[in-house]
Formats: structure tokens, C-alpha cells, sequence
């Protein structure tokens, strides 16, 4: 196991601890608790770095700008040089509340990915469709499907795009593609496979859906992708996507953590 598969593999499971108590609840709702840990998990960081009053003093001073344009609206060139230290401050308050997003960021990322490989799509149940990228297509690809999946032909090749393309019927279950073995499929609230990759990349930490396989030497595939149904939850006044739900639920988990650590933004 390389280094990038053990770190995806770590995350997965501290992530499979932190939703085990909810696990009696539906994905609907293990998804918002997620999504709202996100948020909060996110916005503590950034109150944490944004204890002083940098940001408070940039807005103010950014407001007292604007009123005093509106006050010296009979004086041109003092309005246009006070137009000018406006947008110079907004510009500063921008880049100072994007510098202190930075810590953040990676941890809102790692949520990101492990509730979209969660919750963003549903189990194999009737079939997937399943692309399998090559650097060259062997003469004989082998597919097999092994524990519950079988396959349906035909497989479509594409020689000159190095794509091997078919279908997996069945439920959850291991899919043999050449020596590699790919667990296919999961537990609604658990990581999705939505495809593997042969060579180490870090996008790979980030969605966890994309499972990192690295093979042995040999005429191997680089990659695939598991064509997955994608789900949406009710929510009133209608139906969201997973990222909809993620979005917004997150979005309130890092107000309730400004509100918390009061932080002045």
C-alpha cells in the first residue's frame, strides 16, 4: 500500500467513526449532520485566525469611505481620490479574508470529498456503466466480475482513445479488471466507488470515490469510472442534490461557529 492509498484509507475509516452513531438515521440526515460539522468544523478555523480586529477595522473604514462620498457629492475631485481609497480598501479586505480562508480551506475540502463519495450517489443495484482508460487497449482486455456482479456485453472499444467501455449488472461486489481487483459498490453512508486510478495523485484524498489501485508492472489499465446514479434528497419545497445540502447546511454550520468564537468579520 503507498503512502496515498494508507492516508485515503485512514481518512475513510476516521470518517466511518465519526458517522457510526448515526448510522441508525437516513442519508438525508447523516448527510446535513456532515455537512453541518463541515461548516462548523471550518468556521472554527476561521475564527480562530480571525480574532483581531484587522477585518472589523478594513469594513469600517471601507463604510466611512462611502458615506463620505455621499457627504462630498458637490466636490468632484475629493469624491474620485475617496472613490479610489474605497476600492483600495475593499481590495485589502478581500485579500486579508482570503489569506485567512487558506488554513481552512483543506479541511473544508477533506468534508467535501468524503460527503460527495458518501452521499452523492446510490448503491449499484440494477447496473452501472464502467469506462475503463488504457494507455494502449490490449488486443484481449480482460474483464471479469466476481461476488454478486456479472457482466453485459458488448464491450465497446475505442483503439485510438485507449477506452474500453461495458456493463456491470448486480449489487455490490469486486470487479477484476486485467490482475486488478476494485471493490465496486458500498453501504448507503459509506464511500461510493466512482472509479480507480494506477498511479499515485492527490486529487485522490480529496474524493475518496476515486479509489487509488497501484498495480504491478505490466500492460495495466490507468484508470476507470463507474457510471453512478446520482441522488437527490427531499427537502421542503422540493429536491436537492447532495451538494445543494451540503452547501447550505455547512453555510449555517459556520455561521453558528462565527456566532460561538465571535468572530468579526
Amino acid at each position: 500500500m503507498t503512502l496515498l492509498a494508507g492516508l485515503q484509507a485512514l481518512l475513510d475509516s476516521l470518517f466511518d467513526l465519526l458517522l457510526m452513531p448515526f448510522s441508525p438515521l437516513a442519508p438525508g440526515i447523516r448527510l446535513a449532520v456532515l455537512s453541518l460539522l463541515a461548516g462548523f468544523a471550518s468556521g472554527t478555523v476561521f475564527s480562530l485566525v480571525s480574532r483581531d480586529l484587522v477585518l472589523p477595522n478594513l469594513r469600517r473604514r471601507t463604510m466611512a469611505l462611502g458615506i463620505g462620498m455621499a457627504l462630498s457629492i458637490s466636490k468632484p475631485p475629493r469624491v474620485i481620490s475617496m472613490a479610489g481609497q474605497m476600492l483600495g480598501n475593499s481590495l485589502l479586505y478581500l485579500l486579508t479574508v482570503a489569506l485567512r480562508v487558506i488554513p481552512a480551506a483543506p479541511l473544508f475540502l477533506i468534508f467535501y470529498g468524503q460527503a460527495g463519495a458518501r452521499f452523492s450517489s446510490r448503491v449499484p443495484e440494477g447496473g452501472s456503466d464502467v469506462v475503463v482508460e488504457y494507455s494502449s487497449v490490449p488486443a484481449e482486455p480482460f474483464i471479469g466480475a466476481l461476488e454478486g456482479t456479472s457482466l453485459r456485453g458488448p464491450v465497446l472499444r475505442l483503439e485510438r482513445r485507449g477506452l474500453v467501455a461495458f456493463r456491470v449488472l448486480g449489487g455490490s461486489g469486486r470487479l477484476m479488471v486485467e490482475r486488478l481487483l476494485v471493490d465496486f459498490g458500498g453501504e448507503p453512508g459509506r464511500v461510493i466507488a466512482s472509479g480507480f486510478v494506477t498511479r499515485p495523485a492527490i486529487e485522490a484524498l480529496l474524493d475518496p470515490s476515486v479509489r487509488c489501485v497501484i498495480p504491478e508492472p505490466g500492460d495495466l489499465p490507468t484508470g476507470a469510472v463507474f457510471g453512478l446514479e446520482h441522488v437527490h434528497y427531499r427537502v421542503p419545497g422540493g429536491w436537492w442534490s447532495w451538494l445543494a445540502v451540503f452547501l447550505a447546511v455547512s453555510w449555517a454550520g459556520a455561521m453558528a461557529a462565527g456566532a460561538a468564537f465571535r468572530a468579526k468579520v
